[in-house]
């Protein structure tokens, strides 16, 4: 049970990863290639979400296409009864809803499982769903390096590394429960979480070049960029939802101490970000801060007091919209 209640903490962990700190930035990187490559589509229309999306659906399609590869089921021969019996999914850490078939002859029974034993297919599941967390997790590290290196001045690192780290302990903690709930191999559970500590130094090493050497990135590289970033968030939120939060949910328990839980994990790692200021898109993780393209449009950026005195003419308009559309 306190196992459980860890795991549902995690995922409400990784709820607030997903849905504050990186469908925003996703949306971010999105603007900085709209403003740079003079690209106003990127922002009329939402390619943010839809890049999530198919990195959801890339996972989703992974795991169709594994559990195909892993079972082989040969054809059945005759007609015979249809008996369900569980399996594990290819991402799943626990038992899936998925079913192999018994068939059933008269007096006794048999089933066409699959050519590798259980205990194989679990650790094969096991290692593939490591890898596409770790991998996801990896993209996003790299990229938080990568603000970090790219801060101007040492008080923006530390404060930056602050809050980078903040966001890490917290997700490592919560990577590192899944991966024990998962009887993952010690060697490759070792090397997933060394790879993760790791990654973040390289995305700093990366920024450091990219300040040296790149001063004005192209908009197809910050494309790129937020293509990788969308992708990663997709795999992230297929984790959280079809995995972590499924599982725990269909696990005999107490439902709303596991409600609880999940969203004790989720304000908690919210409020710590809004403190950090990971949530500012100033000091945002994406490798290069909008206020650089906000500056680089500076004379199209009206001031506060002008802004504001255009109020009045908005709802006055904003009024006759709504009149012609009652009329």
């Amino acid at each position: 049970m306190f196992l459980s209640m860890f795991l549902c903490f995690g995922a409400g962990l990784l709820l607030s990863t997903c849905f504050v700190h990186m469908v925003p930035e996703v949306r971010v990187s999105f603007v900085q290639a709209s403003k740079v490559g003079n690209w106003p589509i990127l922002e009329q229309f939402p390619f943010a979400e839809i890049v999530i999306c198919i990195g959801f659906f890339a996972v989703y399609l992974l795991e169709e296409l594994g559990e195909k590869l892993i079972k082989h089921d040969p054809p059945e021969e005759t007609s015979h009864e249809m008996v369900p019996s569980k399996s594990q999914s290819l991402l799943g850490l626990d038992g899936g809803r998925r079913s192999s078939i018994h068939h059933s002859h008269g007096d006794h029974a048999h089933s066409h499982g699959p050519a590798i034993s259980a205990e194989e297919q679990k650790s094969v599941t096991a290692a593939i769903r490591g890898f596409l967390l770790v991998a996801a997790l990896s993209f996003h590290s790299i990229f938080e390096g990568m603000a970090i290196g790219l801060q101007p001045t040492q008080s923006d690192v530390w404060f930056l590394f602050t809050a980078v780290i903040v966001h890490e302990l917290a997700i490592m903690f919560c990577i590192g429960m899944e991966m024990l709930a998962s009887k993952l191999r010690v060697l490759l559970y070792v090397i997933y979480m060394v790879e993760l500590g790791l990654i973040t130094s390289v995305g700093v090493g990366v920024g450091i070049l990219v300040t040296e050497y790149v001063h004005d990135p192209s908009a197809t590289h910050l494309l790129v960029i937020a293509i990788l970033q969308g992708i990663a968030t997709g795999t992230l939120l297929y984790v959280t939802f079809l995995e972590v939060l499924e599982r725990e949910r269909h696990k005999p328990g107490n439902g709303l101490v596991k409600l609880a839980a999940i969203a004790i994990g989720f304000f908690l790692l919210t409020t710590m970000e809004t403190f950090t200021g990971q949530h500012d898109t100033t000091t945002s993780t994406t490798p290069y801060p909008t206020v650089d393209y906000v500056a680089m449009n500076q004379s199209s950026v009206k001031p506060f007091e002008e802004t504001t005195s255009d109020l009045p003419n908005i709802f006055n308009a904003t009024f006759a919209i709504l009149n012609d559309t009652r009329a």
